[in-house]
Formats: structure tokens, C-alpha cells, sequence
């Protein structure tokens, strides 16, 4: 009988190798790979989206919230170091009719459901319910659906406001219709003697005072210190100042530009400073479904920074100077 070569040994000891390399290496560039499109994924996409891979062959699966940045997305990821194939799997989110919305207190939590139209509105409308109801445990049930109503978003966060004045009870969205079922907040306090015209007796009060003879004046109360707060007409003119310098870019079709989020934040700080003054989100561009969107994006955007729905007034086209199709300009009513 011949004895194996030593060449086919050798052979037979670096197919070994070569398949134990393979054996540890896939899962490596696996993770690599994944990594470097989940990053590009969450920058273009938002967190709807996300990659598999199999060896160097990656698939991309999820939703996607703006047409315009498909193409843009799918390149990048196909440009990074050893992606051979990226399978494109994403969608919009199905359409809903009529569009639902809810918020209901569950004992101490608020709870959200129904229907989201896109990562920022929801982000928007949680900010929205931490700031009405500070304290309170938020319970983020929304989906993402599109088919949302013009000024969905200002309708939804301004029934939050209303809805925290009490401590039980539900607010709902459906299409433009908003409906509250809602107590009325706080606890009845028993009535007083002073409020049944007889006289108001504090524990402390002297014998002569409950027998109804005059007792000692009061002591004057403390002078309260107003706050300082800066004249109004100052204040509208550094937030008008601010609103007109603050460019607007967007990457897509509706997402606002991160080179555009520190001077939002500005104006969100300025208007927070600046009570009693609306801050008007107007389209100006020949394309108006997209001046809409864009503008609703630009009023999620300061929600979530902390402004309330009665801050902000999306204006349709009209008297806002045209700047471009679908742009945004910023105005203090």
C-alpha cells in the first residue's frame, strides 16, 4: 500500500488552516461590517433600519421615512471596505386611515400609543410628555405608520397639555379629530370656616380671637421680591434676531441637517426665555406637501427641545419670502 506523498499532507494541513481561518475570521468581518453600516444606517435612516450580514454579503431591512436618502444610504454602505453585495429591503411604514394617536394615564405612568409618522415625532411627542408631566413614568407604545394629518404633531402635544392638568383620564387623535376624557385635577378641599361666613380660626389663635374679641394685629407680611426678567420688547427682539438668523438645511427631503440642530437649539433656548412670544414655522418654497413636512420636522425638532405646543404656530405658504422649493423661514408672532 503507498504511503501518502508528502505533498498531499502538506496539502491536507493548509486546507486545515485555511477553513479554521475562515471559521474564525467570517464572524469577525461580520461584526465589522455591521457595524460600520449600522453607523451610516443610524446617521441617514434613524433608528427604524437596521443591516445583516452574511459573510461579505450585507441586508438591509427596516423602514425608511425619506425616499430622497435611499440611494445616498445604500451607496455609503456599499462603499465600505469588503461589502461585496447589499441587498436593499426597506419600505415606508404602512399607511393608516383614519390616524389614531392615544395618551392615557395608567395609575402613575402616561402611556402613548397608536401612530407615529417618523423617529422625530416621536421623539417629539415623548420630550413633550416628560415636560408636561415632570415626574411622571412615560410609556412609549407608538408605531410608526405614515398617512399623518397636517399639524399632527402640535395637535398631539397640545392634548398632552391639557390632558396632565389631571391624574386619570385619556386623550385621542383620530385624523384631525381630538377627543379628552379627562378629570378635573387636584382634590376638592372641605370648605373652610371662612368660605361658611363664619371666622377663619387657625390652631394658634389666641383665646380673645376665638371668642371673637380683637386680638393682636397681624404682623405685616414679607415684601415678595419680583423676578427679573428682561423687558418684553427686548426679549421678542433677541428671539425675532435669533429666528431670522437661523438657517435651516435639511438632509433629504424632511430631516433637519445636523449642521442645523446647535442653531435650533438656540432658538429653542431664547424662546424658553422668552414666555408669551410664538415662534411661526412657515413653508416658502413652490412644493407645498414638502414645506409642510419640513416645517412640522422644524416644530418636532423644538418640541423635543423643550418647548411647549402653544410656543409654536406652523403657517402654511403665503406671506413668507420664497427662498427655495420646500424651505422653512422662522418668524416671532
Amino acid at each position: 500500500m503507498r504511503r501518502p506523498g508528502r505533498g498531499w499532507l502538506g496539502l491536507a494541513a493548509a486546507a486545515g488552516l485555511w477553513l479554521a481561518a475562515i471559521h474564525v475570521e467570517t464572524p469577525r468581518l461580520e461584526a465589522t461590517l455591521s457595524a460600520g453600516a449600522g453607523k451610516i444606517l443610524r446617521e441617514k435612516l434613524g433608528p427604524a433600519a437596521k443591516v445583516l450580514a452574511k459573510g461579505r454579503d450585507l441586508r438591509v431591512e427596516g423602514l425608511i421615512f425619506d425616499e430622497s436618502a435611499r440611494a445616498e444610504t445604500l451607496a455609503a454602505i456599499r462603499a465600505l471596505p469588503g461589502v461585496k453585495n447589499v441587498a436593499d429591503a426597506l419600505g415606508p411604514p404602512p399607511a393608516l386611515s383614519p390616524y389614531e394617536w392615544r395618551a392615557a394615564w395608567d395609575g402613575a405612568a402616561l402611556k402613548l400609543s397608536g401612530a407615529a409618522p417618523s423617529p422625530a415625532a416621536r421623539a417629539a411627542l415623548v420630550a413633550a410628555a416628560r415636560k408636561a408631566a415632570p415626574g411622571a413614568r412615560i410609556v412609549d407604545d407608538m408605531s410608526y405608520a405614515s398617512g399623518a394629518p397636517i399639524g399632527f404633531v402640535q395637535q398631539a402635544a397640545g392634548l398632552l397639555t391639557t390632558l396632565v392638568q389631571s391624574r386619570d383620564g385619556e386623550a385621542r387623535l383620530r385624523d384631525k379629530v381630538a377627543s379628552l376624557d379627562a378629570k378635573a385635577a387636584g382634590k376638592v378641599e372641605p370648605p373652610t370656616a371662612q368660605s361658611s361666613g363664619k371666622p377663619n380660626l387657625s390652631a394658634t389663635a389666641s383665646p380673645k380671637a376665638a371668642a371673637g374679641e380683637p386680638g393682636p394685629a397681624p404682623a405685616p407680611k414679607a415684601a415678595s421680591v419680583p423676578r427679573k426678567t428682561a423687558p418684553v420688547e427686548t426679549c421678542r427682539t433677541a428671539l425675532a434676531r435669533t429666528a431670522g438668523g437661523t438657517a435651516i438645511g435639511f438632509e433629504g427631503a424632511v430631516r433637519v441637517a445636523a449642521a442645523s440642530e446647535a442653531p435650533l437649539k438656540a432658538l429653542a433656548a431664547v424662546a424658553k426665555a422668552c414666555p408669551g412670544a410664538v415662534v411661526e414655522i412657515a413653508g416658502s418654497g413652490g412644493e407645498p406637501e414638502l414645506s409642510w413636512r419640513r416645517a412640522e420636522a422644524v416644530a418636532a425638532f423644538l418640541l423635543a427641545q423643550g418647548l411647549a405646543p402653544r410656543d409654536l404656530d406652523i403657517a402654511g405658504q403665503g406671506e413668507a419670502p420664497r427662498t427655495g422649493d420646500g424651505d422653512v423661514v422662522l418668524r416671532v408672532k
